[in-house]
């Protein structure tokens, strides 16, 4: 079955911690969730969503929880659907919840486990990410590997023929083939407990190496590559789309940089 982390709203994005409002009530066996998400992936398609939600509000991020709601609760129904740049096979809505009931039971985890869920969620969405990223890019070398081939600058030649052509289709492989074996690695199994950062890293690697390669590649078709005869003006608004596909490039290297220095994951400390 298809399945869905809602998280994001309107109010906030990478700050979710302090800025989820979406409510979730003990009231007997049930939670009644009120609320809504947005920018929330396979909306609609998917048949299950965990839905963060403040479960208490005193305790700040340790008030903050995770629910399975199913599509057809009661309550649940997917608002507006996103229009976007790229990215249009992997449909993104609004989630809307009012007087959503579930079971206690639904709670996943503890009360205030959602920074463990999230951490642990971010981790396997950034390794998609970046296979993802590379696949897209794959894409793209291979169409222009075979536009270059196929163009005739002046008979018999072609812009295969041409060294510049040549050295920027090498750079566009070597960043393929990087960011792959990269990617690789990050999903083995760690070499010490806690969270492993190499999975942000390689999200991070894989996904500013999909624009660069996308851009490249248009600049090889030259204006056909700015066309919709050609399959690259897709990749390339795929790939600016996925860069900006949450979590956000500024929280993941902030997460990674605390890893680094073993510095506690979650917000600073009050003084």
């Amino acid at each position: 079955m298809l399945a869905s982390f809602a998280l994001a709203e309107p109010g906030g994005g990478a700050n979710w911690t302090q800025t989820t409002s979406t409510r979730a009530v003990l009231d007997g066996d049930s939670y009644v969730i009120n609320g809504s998400k947005v920018f929330i992936s396979n909306a609609g398609e998917a048949g299950v969503y965990i839905v963060v939600a403040r479960t208490d509000p005193a305790k700040g991020p340790g008030g903050i929880s995770a629910f399975i709601v199913e599509k057809d609760t009661p309550g649940f129904s997917i608002g507006t659907v996103e229009k976007k740049l790229g990215l249009r096979g992997d449909p993104t809505a609004e989630l809307l919840l009012d007087n959503c009931r579930v079971p206690k039971q639904n709670m996943l985890g503890q009360e205030g486990d959602v920074m463990k869920i999230a951490f642990a969620n971010g981790g396997l969405d950034c390794a998609g990410q970046a296979a993802a990223a590379v696949g897209l890019a794959q894409a793209a070398l291979d169409e222009t590997k075979t536009y270059v081939k196929e163009r005739t600058v002046v008979a018999p030649s072609t812009l295969a023929n041409i060294d510049v052509v040549q050295s920027t289709i090498t750079e566009m492989a070597i960043a393929v083939e990087s960011a792959r074996y990269y990617n690789y690695g990050s999903v083995m199994p760690p070499e010490k407990p806690g969270m492993d950062p190499r999975p942000l890293m390689a999200a991070i690697q894989a996904k500013e190496m999909a624009i660069d390669v996308t851009g490249k590649a248009i600049t090889l078709l030259g204006g056909y590559g700015c066309t919709i005869d050609f399959p690259l003006e897709r990749y390339f608004r795929d790939a600016k789309t996925l860069f900006m596909a949450p979590p956000a490039m500024t929280m993941i290297k902030s997460i990674i940089g605390k890893i680094l220095l073993g510095v506690p994951l979650g917000p600073p400390p009050k003084k």
